[in-house]
């Protein structure tokens, strides 16, 4: 790992980071390096838990989205698994530009707005009902 994710990762797990200046793109980097750390199953374990502390920590715990978060954990393990594994982040996300645009735009091929916008959406994750073309 690239010591500039190392530190990112690090940060982001000892609460350390402004949320208010934690970007759509560090929050795929950090998810993306969390997965290649830790794997799947680990990362779906914690990672939330550890975006609503930041949250919490910061007085906006309204701003996590369980199913946001979900998702898009799952759509970059997808695209993980097609690539070699020694790329960096900067290969990735040249590769995956959707993930890196806005996260509800993309979500939306696979959720309606009502159901992505519920108050349920927000507090667990629910899985997609719409197949995306």
């Amino acid at each position: 790992m690239d010591p500039k994710t190392a530190e990112l990762l690090r940060d982001f797990e000892a609460t350390a980071l402004d949320p208010g200046a934690l970007s759509h793109r560090m929050h795929v980097h950090i998810a993306w390096a969390t997965l290649r750390r830790d794997g799947l199953d680990t990362t779906l374990a914690t990672l939330p838990t550890r975006l609503r502390r930041l949250t919490a920590a910061a007085g906006v715990p309204d701003k996590f989205h369980a199913t946001v978060t979900g998702a898009l954990l799952l759509l970059i393990h997808e695209r993980l698994l097609a690539m070699a594994p020694d790329h960096d982040f900067a290969t990735f996300a040249a590769a995956h530009p959707e993930l890196l645009g806005p996260s509800r735009a993309l979500l939306l091929g696979y959720y309606s707005p009502a159901r992505l916008d519920g108050p349920l959406a927000r507090q667990s994750f629910l899985l997609p009902e719409r197949r995306r073309a």
